[in-house]
């Protein structure tokens, strides 16, 4: 994969590419964290 050898060679652009999805993955995983918890938010209440 190309991510993974940008990272061995170390360039600023693939590091904000990589962040990105990092983050992107951290949006999805708390969006499912979320969806997860509503029901039982709103089984509370």
């Amino acid at each position: 994969m190309n991510v993974g050898v940008s990272i061995k060679v170390g360039t600023p652009t693939s590091f904000f590419v990589l962040s990105r999805v990092e983050i992107l993955h951290f949006f999805i995983f708390l969006l499912k964290k979320v969806f997860f918890l509503s029901p039982i938010c709103f089984s509370y209440v």
